[in-house]
């Protein structure tokens, strides 16, 4: 199963996905358009201005 497949059972069945851990700004952009609730990411400079 693919993670975006994954992702979307998990939503389906009502789950909150969340993604760890997010070295880069690009890499916590792309989860956020891909539909992830939420980002743990290695440094808060990361996820500075993620909405």
């Amino acid at each position: 199963m693919s993670p975006d497949e994954r992702r979307r059972k998990g939503h389906e069945a009502g789950m909150t996905v969340n993604a760890w851990t997010v070295d880069s700004r690009l890499g916590a952009l792309a989860l956020e358009r891909r539909g992830v609730d939420g980002v743990i990411a290695s440094s808060p400079r990361v996820t500075e201005r993620v909405e």
